[in-house]
């Protein structure tokens, strides 16, 4: 078995692997047992099976069985639609007909939902120029009209531990000064979550206790997590330190500082708002970047 983080870090290390022009590519080699080419081969569910079968994880594909169909395997998989998708989930195109099509004419793997609402799908086989014969490897980012379904593969259940204390809140933010974003709960070093998923921009997804939660990427013991993104100032900024969960002054940090940005506020009083680290000082500030 595996669990979907696995399948995702696997999907992603081939990004940028390309055919030969004519489908000749290594998933086809393979699923065929074989090189092979031609307008008779595409791969993009030769990639996602793969992917499956490099990590020790056929059985979770169309139930351990070989397809090169999407739309074999999406009828074979049928019973483990959702309509909510998950990292992990296997996402079934059809570019112009989206979920009213019967048919799926291409497949991916699902990373995370963006910003905007818009899907980051790993993909073979894909381009800008064409969606489904496009020939690469690619992270696409995709819109809920071009998608038939989502199927969940029965994955594992991935854990991960505090490896200090910490806290869970409702969004991949906090603003513990305007209260739009308090700690849901707060846990001790050594409790145990199951995590979902990465956002990529330093915290995860994460299950406790029935809830679904946001917390940061600092405080798991868990290898290969992404960091909140550090910057390096290119003017002066004008910053309300933060002590006790309240502003307490407001000071100046100069051009050419470097600070870890935590997470953006994204609603309440302080929407717009960076909550930031100062990298020389490690204090804490509420800025406008």
């Amino acid at each position: 078995m595996a669990t979907a983080k696995q399948i995702i870090d696997k999907a992603v290390s081939f990004i940028g692997t390309k055919d030969n022009g004519n489908n000749k590519v290594i998933f086809n080699k393979h699923y065929y047992g074989t090189d092979v080419s031609g307008s008779a081969y595409p791969w993009c569910c030769a990639f996602v099976w793969d992917i499956f079968r490099l990590c020790d994880a056929s059985n979770l594909f169309y139930n351990g069985q070989k397809t090169a169909s999407c739309t074999t395997l999406m009828n074979g998989m049928k019973s483990q639609k959702v309509t909510s998708p998950k990292p992990g989930d296997l996402v079934l195109f059809n570019f112009s007909k989206g979920c009213t099509a019967s048919i799926a004419e291409h497949i991916g793997i699902f990373e995370k939902t963006n910003s905007d609402g818009t899907y980051s799908v790993i993909e073979g086989n894909t381009s800008d120029a064409n969606n489904t014969n496009g020939g690469y490897v690619l992270r696409r980012t995709r819109r809920k009209s071009v998608i038939v379904c989502f199927i969940r593969p029965k994955y594992d259940a991935d854990t991960a531990k505090f490896k200090k204390d910490g806290a869970l809140y409702n969004y991949a933010w906090k603003d513990l000064v305007g209260g739009a974003s308090k700690p849901v709960v707060k846990l001790k070093k050594g409790a145990k979550v199951e995590w979902i998923y990465d956002d990529q921009y330093g915290w995860s997804r994460v299950k406790y206790n029935g809830k679904t939660c946001y917390c940061l990427n600092s405080r798991l013991d868990k290898s290969g997590l992404s960091a909140c993104p550090n910057k390096t100032l290119t003017k002066n900024i004008t910053a309300s330190k933060i002590s006790d969960n309240k502003i307490a002054e407001k000071k100046t940090i100069k051009k050419g500082e470097k600070i870890k940005v935590i997470c953006e506020i994204e609603s309440g009083k302080y929407k717009g708002y960076s909550y930031i680290k100062r990298c020389s000082t490690g204090k804490h500030f509420y800025v406008k970047l």
